[in-house]
């Protein structure tokens, strides 16, 4: 039989709305009910705050994700009554909250199996033989509490019975619900914290669970670990095991896990629990009152502490999350282009890609470095993009670069430009209005300092085309260091240019960085074309 809601203090959560509509129905939205804002008492009428000024309470976006079995419907629903009562309130109420149905079995003094239900009706949430939820499709629930709007989304556990391909299905749908969503503050694993070996299932599950995401996702990575109070609220023997995994992932993934206090929050919803089976008329035997407490109290401290630190975390956007998976895909048909004008520029877009996506696979022969690409590093990928979309015969790789550069490249302001061409017509072609510098520069003597310029003619195609192609081989043959890469890619981009094209600036910083590498007959020839630029 499943529990009405009869809790005194009134409920403040909604439902959201659920990503396969046409699958499984949404769960009616509960009522809020909202006191109405009290007025400080002011000693002086300057000092009043107004009645229709109320607090702007933080939001946050969590996805919660993990194998099946893990606890993460019964962890959301004790996140909620956590939040949003005390231990008291509770113990006094006549039954328990739930933002969605529950499950759970209880053992007898004599070996008999209890099944306890609570919550709502919702076909998204099946059971499994232990009487454990299964969560069918991504479903978005939404609770307020003093300080924060926490918008959670629960997801279908990986490691399914059904096989692989229903865990690839999983990951599809997961992948839909989280694009849906403008921006992500944090993706929290659920996972026992009792748990002495890590499965081959459970490593693999991690990994397709955290390709779903850029590697910027990664400081946006928490642990819950949950049936802490096992362990005394610490990681347990789960944390050997996870550390194994971490290091593991770092070598053949090229990223690193963040793994310490700073990310990991130890919860067990036994309190919870403990409540939805004493007012359905189950006694537990050697336990008291006290001792779930404390469980509920500590509990109810991590939660409040992790949400302190969502203030302090940049959010993922959901564009990221779908660029880097549309990235992997034009990665991988590069890796078949047959082009001889590309087979110089795609290692270094490959390369610059592998720095974007958390998997590793594109087999290269130089490892990229383990940080995200930087923001500022994007514009010579998009740059490096358009060159291959101009050069490749594959039709459905030029649309898969077109789209994407659209999508995500660098925008130009048109009517900006409109603006800079007008004035320059007006005033002439490259005339500048005099700055507070220069006019402050000629007020204490001094002359502003002249304009850089270069030969018209630089740099010479031939030798910048041999240079780059030398570079080339002595990346390939690991004589660049991975630092220098960037200048490597802008050497590469200026080849495949016309000379009208090229960032000459740019370029010879680059050719200035690079030449620190080289030796021999190269810094010979680089050396010449630099002293070429005037």
């Amino acid at each position: 039989m499943y529990m009405s809601i009869k809790l005194n203090k009134p409920p403040v959560c909604t439902v959201g709305l659920e990503r396969e509509k046409e699958k499984s129905p949404s769960l009616p939205p509960t009522p809020i009910t909202r006191a109405p804002p009290s007025t400080p008492i002011a000693t002086t009428p300057t000092t009043s705050i107004p009645k229709h000024i109320v607090p702007v309470k933080k939001e946050f976006n969590i996805l919660f994700i993990g194998q099946s079995g893990a606890g993460k419907s019964m962890l959301v629903n004790s996140i909620y009554n956590y939040l949003t009562y005390n231990f008291d309130e509770v113990s006094k109420a006549e039954t328990v909250d739930c933002i969605l149905p529950c499950q759970f079995q209880l053992q007898t003094p004599d070996f008999k199996k209890i099944v306890f239900k609570a919550g709502p009706e919702d076909k998204n949430e099946n059971h499994n033989d232990n009487g454990e939820s299964v969560t069918q499709y991504p479903k978005v629930y939404n609770f307020k509490t003093e300080n924060y709007n926490c918008q959670v989304i629960d997801t279908p556990g990986l490691g399914d019975t059904r096989g692989a391909k229903q865990d690839e299905y999983n990951l599809s749908l997961i992948r839909n619900a989280i694009i849906e969503i403008k921006e992500l503050h944090a993706i929290c694993f659920v996972m026992p914290s009792n748990i002495s070996k890590l499965t081959t299932n459970f490593e693999v599950n991690m990994r397709d669970l955290l390709s779903l995401f850029p590697k910027i996702a990664l400081k946006n990575v928490f642990f819950f670990f949950t049936y802490a109070n096992s362990t005394f609220f610490t990681i347990g023997d789960t944390r050997t095991s996870l550390e194994e995994f971490i290091s593991t992932f770092e070598a053949t993934n090229n990223a690193k896990i963040p793994f310490n206090m700073e990310n990991v929050c130890c919860v067990d919803s036994e309190a919870f629990m403990y409540f939805i089976a004493t007012k359905q008329g189950h006694k537990y035997q050697n336990r008291d009152l006290e001792s779930f407490r404390i469980s509920w109290d500590r509990s109810k401290e991590a939660i409040e502490t992790f949400l302190a630190k969502m203030e302090k975390v940049n959010p993922i956007k959901s564009t990221d999350i779908l660029m880097t998976y549309e990235m992997e895909q034009i990665g991988t048909m590069l890796r078949n282009e047959k082009s001889d004008a590309l087979k110089i520029l795609i290692p270094h877009i490959l390369t610059s890609i592998s720095q974007i996506s958390m998997t590793s696979k594109f087999n290269l022969a130089k490892r990229p470095s383990t940080e995200p690409l930087n923001d500022s590093k994007k514009p010579e990928l998009f740059q490096a993009l358009e060159i291959c979309q101009k050069h490749t015969e594959d039709l459905n790789l030029k649309q898969l670069i077109k789209k994407l550069v659209e999508a995500y490249g660098p925008k130009t302001d048109d009517k900006n430009i409109e603006k800079v061409e007008k004035i320059k017509k007006q005033n002439g072609t490259n005339i500048k209005k005099p700055s507070i510098e220069t006019d402050k520069a000629v007020e204490n003597g001094s002359k502003p300092e002249p304009p850089k310029r270069y030969a018209s003619n630089w740099p010479c195609k031939e030798r910048l085309d041999e240079i780059a192609e030398r570079l080339a081989k002595e990346w390939q043959n690991e004589k660049i260091s991975v630092n220098s890469m960037e200048h490597m890619l802008n050497v590469q981009i200026a080849g495949n240019l016309q000379q009208k094209d090229i960032n000459k600036m740019k370029l010879k910083d680059s050719l200035d960085i690079l030449l620190m590498e080289v030796n021999g007959d190269l810094y010979v020839t680089m050396e010449k074309l630099i002293a070429e630029f005037k």
